[in-house]
């Protein structure tokens, strides 16, 4: 009787074959010329599971399955996302920015933290590791552009020089002589002394001619150039002195 052997049988390749089976067409180039063949791929990978580092269109990527999910990765345009770095070494020079109400540790000097709680205040780390706003670690950075508020309350002053016009008491002017300023005090805000009145009676003694009326203080005495005559008012407005009188003379 003939037997027939029906054991498969396993067929050998020649090494162009093989590599012919794993080379993938594509449009990047690995760079590596194989038994003369010229490799081309879209992706690479090398490892398993989490740990493979993989290299496609979106860039390089360590430590996970797929770029996505990957706690390093290294993008094409320059990009680098990292789940842990530490940039306190020297060297480096890049900074860090900081939004939030609370202090943030700063990485490297430099790094600015904007206080989202206090009008967006700059503050510049002075050291890697600073926590606190003091010299020599979050140190507030002084604005060298003169602000003027006008309001009610009491602002807080961004620099030496700015301007605050009280809106609730008649627009009275006030400066900062520090920064950071938030009351009335002694190198604080304080109030800015009106010299209009006393400039203009200056001027009338110098020969020089006004036109219409002074006011002196808060409408108490009264200049009347036109009707030639001097009217003096209590706090009611009443008048209680005059001198002149509406046809001229004194």
């Amino acid at each position: 009787m003939k037997t027939t052997d029906l054991t498969p049988k396993m067929s050998v390749k020649s090494a162009e074959e093989e590599l012919a089976i794993i080379a993938i067409t594509g449009e990047q180039a690995l760079g590596q010329n194989l038994g003369g063949l010229q490799f081309f791929s879209n992706g690479f990978r090398r490892g398993y599971g989490n740990n493979a580092m993989i290299c496609d269109e979106n860039g390089l990527s360590l430590g996970a399955a797929d770029f996505v999910n990957a706690p390093l990765q290294l993008w094409m345009n320059g990009h680098i996302k990292a789940s842990d770095i530490d940039l306190s070494g020297s060297g480096y020079t890049k900074i860090n920015i900081f939004k939030q109400d609370d202090i943030p540790t700063s990485v490297s000097i430099g790094d600015l933290w904007f206080d989202t709680n206090d009008g967006n205040k700059l503050y510049r780390a002075a050291i890697a590791g600073a926590d606190q706003i003091v010299a020599g670690e979050w140190e507030l950075v002084v604005s060298t552009t003169m602000s003027t508020f006008a309001q009610d309350a009491i602002p807080t002053s961004l620099a030496i020089g700015d301007l605050w016009y009280d809106t609730n008491d008649s627009n009275k002017p006030y400066r900062a002589a520090s920064v950071g300023a938030t009351t009335i005090a002694s190198g604080q805000w304080e109030i800015v002394n009106d010299l209009r009145a006393a400039d203009a009676l200056l001027k009338a003694g110098s020969s020089q001619s006004l036109t219409g009326d002074i006011l002196v203080g808060v409408s108490n005495i009264k200049i009347d150039g036109v009707n030639k005559r001097i009217a003096i008012y209590d706090d009611s407005a009443n008048m209680i002195i005059l001198l002149g009188y509406q046809a001229g003379g004194f």
